[in-house]
């Protein structure tokens, strides 16, 4: 039997490993691990670009993708000149 998990970042956690040590347990003979898709939400253009980034950051989203979402909203029609 296979099993196929979707994560994110925040399910990287005991919790997570055992989850794991239960599936061994049981008859699974794979387990696949893909990474979650991110889904956005509709934006609120009254947020500042500091909230933004600050928001993305407590969600232990990596600095590149901080990054680059940054400088993606910078040359935005929200945010750009």
């Amino acid at each position: 039997m296979q099993t196929i998990l979707k994560i994110n970042s925040k399910d990287l956690n005991n919790n997570f490993l055992q989850v794991i040590k239960s599936l061994f347990r049981i008859d699974i003979d794979e387990i696949i691990i893909k990474k979650d898709k991110i889904e956005l939400e509709e934006f609120d253009s009254n947020l500042s670009l500091n909230e933004v980034t600050n928001a993305l950051k407590k969600q232990n989203y990596s600095k590149d993708f901080v990054k680059n979402i940054e400088e993606g909203l910078k040359n935005s029609s929200v945010y750009g000149s």
